[in-house]
């Protein structure tokens, strides 16, 4: 498999060495229209394609394979989920729910990276980035929990390495993802132009207050039967369940929703589908959130944009080592 060598970083620190390697090819600027995935399709679906071991078989005509593992971000079952089907497949290509600079911040977070792309933060002060993260070290601090990435991202990062496998990152970036926001918030004027505004006081009410409600209920699960049981009900809902999850916030603000998961998903399936193509066999790991999305674009290749069916970068890490 080919390799971009125009940017080249090695980090290294405790246990960690790595050496990047990625493609910057320029995006094709021109827009394509795509057609949304309706809410019906999307449970047409739901328990048809979704395997009993969490995982997405792509039975195409395509020469490559493609297998995506659903995740739970902080879950050891995810873990364990993510090991198992890598070690199976052995794919060409392991690709994963991040960009550059949120793989290098994850790295960082761990302080097992110095230099390449993470930021250094210097005495700059603590920040907001900081209290987050401090919460929610705070939230998953027990035995059962993981820090975010290190059930699903790191272990597939690591195993693709052990077993000789192109690693791809395939979302967005940082800032493609605030872009997005921003073009569907503001008009082309610059005026604010959210859907919410349109709405009646009525049903601008309704929408807050189911989403004050689902985050109250939430709260309260969690005060009365702990952290692990909603990881373990995130693991077992359903997927039409997961993507409700996401109504109510749909419901006041579907702007960021259409940027934060729907654009992804396409984002993520074009990268996939570019993948599929030219002959590699994939094993791809995101969040269940995306599942349906990713799936459903699959399944309809003539639906994602023309500019996200493109290859991704491709990182070459010479050695990871992650306790």
């Amino acid at each position: 498999m080919a390799e971009d060598t125009e940017n080249n970083d090695e980090n290294e620190d405790d246990g960690i060495t790595i050496n990047i390697n990625t493609g910057d090819d320029e995006t094709d600027e021109d827009e394509t229209e795509h057609t949304d995935t309706t809410e019906e399709e999307h449970n047409e679906y739901d328990e048809d394609f979704l395997r009993d071991d969490g995982t997405i078989v792509l039975d195409d005509e395509y020469d490559g394979r493609v297998r995506v593992v659903g995740t739970v971000h902080v879950s050891k079952e995810t873990r364990e989920r993510v090991r198992e089907t890598i070690n199976e497949e052995e794919p060409d290509v392991v690709a994963i729910e991040l960009d550059d600079e949120r793989l290098s911040e994850m790295f960082k977070r761990g302080a097992d990276v110095v230099g390449g792309d993470a930021e250094d933060e210097g005495d700059e002060g603590f920040g907001l980035r900081d209290l987050i993260r401090q919460q929610q070290e705070s939230q998953f601090d027990e035995d059962e929990f993981l820090q975010s990435g290190e059930a699903d991202m790191l272990p597939a990062l690591q195993l693709g390495v052990d077993q000789g496998a192109e690693v791809a990152l395939i979302d967005m970036s940082v800032e493609e993802l605030k872009e997005n926001v921003k073009s569907n918030a503001f008009d082309e004027s610059g005026n604010l132009d959210l859907e919410i505004l349109n709405k009646s006081f009525g049903e601008v009410k309704d929408a807050v207050k189911g989403f004050v409600g689902s985050r109250s209920d939430m709260a309260e699960k969690v005060q009365d039967e702990g952290m692990s049981a909603v990881i373990e009900q995130m693991e077992n809902a359903s997927l039409d369940e997961v993507k409700g999850q996401m109504d109510p916030l749909r419901n006041i603000a579907p702007e960021v929703i259409e940027a934060l998961i729907d654009e992804r998903d396409r984002h993520m399936a074009g990268h996939i589908h570019w993948m599929r193509q030219n002959g590699h066999d994939v094993t791809a790991v995101m969040g269940r959130g995306h599942l349906p999305g990713v799936y459903e674009y699959l399944q309809n290749p003539d639906t994602i944009p023309e500019q996200y069916v493109e290859k991704p970068d491709w990182y070459n890490y010479s050695k990871v080592e992650l306790n």
